[in-house]
């Protein structure tokens, strides 16, 4: 019986308030599809944040010729290009039977022992690099491993002779060395530019370019798609305004509602007077404005699934599961809720009022 007199409600309502009730689906379908769309949006932004964190805060060369001495005289104009903020640069080479390794940092023209050798050194035997190690070019050298040299031997590394300084405790291999003190011809195996932020494509294209113009075909980079900061504000500045459209169509949705629903004040003052109690009025129009905003939900999601959903996926380079049936009902059903929270706000504000009351103010009308 309610279902039917509800039924009726709505057919009265779109025959007397046609445009209003046009409106009011073309809201509500705007809101859902916007859900959807900034859904689809914030997790392709994510998963490619995710991305991003993963594979593009180091930078990596390898160099199948090449030489220390070479890349010292390049290095400072690919620093000074660079706009985001260094952490440190891995540069690794050989020494006759062991790598060699060096940490170094770049501060205004100089350079200097990065911070991660002195937080991290585990030492054995002696002490670790130093900062005025780096700064003086002293022969020095600090062995991973004992099995390699011992505190106190002398080293030949190209001629020049190194002294073992310390030892740690990892026993690991290799060895680290002063950057300014390693010598020139020395072969040359890669270098990490480690950033303490997401490097900028014009950072990718500085390390790039300028290692491409002095080694040739000699080095190789990594290749991946950075994403730089224009591209990052695009993503949050389209978020934003999608996020924005479904907050207004949302709020239009529950003004039209409301107008709809006082203009039937007197067949609500009659539902009263034959018996309807104000729980039941209420939950009549509550059902009314239900069926309607299910209806337009379905109608949203087959049309942003068949219609839509392909071409954000190929555009924002998204991945099909982000778009599962319990992520399509989770921001359908969040949807009908804040609906169904709103409208009842309004209804109970509305119904308020005593029948007599009513009765008055529509013969007021």
């Amino acid at each position: 019986m309610m279902l039917t007199l509800v039924l009726k409600s709505i057919k009265n309502s779109f025959r007397n308030f046609r445009k209003i009730y046009l409106l009011l689906i073309v809201s509500q379908f705007i809101s859902i599809i916007s859900i959807f769309f900034v859904y689809g949006i914030y997790t392709s932004y994510s998963v490619k944040m995710q991305e991003i964190d993963i594979d593009s805060y180091s930078i990596g060369t390898k160099f199948k010729e090449g030489e220390v001495g070479t890349l010292r005289e390049c290095l400072p104009d690919i620093l000074d290009q660079i706009e985001r903020k260094l952490d440190y640069l891995w540069i690794s080479a050989g020494g006759g039977r062991d790598m060699l390794s060096m940490y170094i940092e770049y501060h205004n023209g100089k350079y200097t022992l990065a911070d991660l050798v002195i937080n991290n050194s585990q030492v054995k035997e002696g002490r670790s690099l130093t900062y005025e190690d780096e700064v003086n070019a002293n022969k020095v050298i600090y062995a991973m491993n004992d099995r390699i040299c011992k505190l106190g031997d002398r080293v030949n590394i190209a001629g020049t002779e190194f002294e073992v300084i310390g030892v740690d405790q990892r026993q690991v291999g290799g060895v680290d060395i002063p950057f300014s003190s390693c010598p020139d011809d020395v072969d040359l195996f890669h270098v990490y530019f480690n950033f303490e932020n997401l490097p900028m494509q014009k950072d990718y294209d500085a390390i790039k370019n300028t290692l491409k113009g002095v080694f040739g075909d000699d080095v190789a980079i990594d290749e991946f798609q950075l994403k730089d900061q224009e591209t990052i504000i695009s993503y949050r500045t389209t978020m934003m305004i999608s996020i924005a459209i479904g907050l207004v169509s949302a709020l239009n949705t529950c003004l039209l509602y409301g107008y709809i629903i006082s203009q039937r004040q007197k067949q609500m003052a009659i539902y009263g007077i034959v018996g309807a109690s104000r729980g039941l009025r209420l939950m009549m129009n509550e059902l009314e404005i239900m069926l309607v905003d299910i209806a337009v939900v379905l109608m949203g999601f087959v049309a942003f699934r068949f219609g839509l959903q392909d071409m954000i996926i190929e555009i924002y380079e998204s991945s099909m599961e982000l778009y599962s049936t319990n992520a399509y009902l989770i921001m359908m059903a969040l949807y009908v809720v804040c609906i169904f929270v709103f409208t009842t706000v309004l209804l109970v504000v509305m119904n308020r009022d005593k029948l007599t009351d009513m009765l008055r103010r529509t013969k007021n009308d």
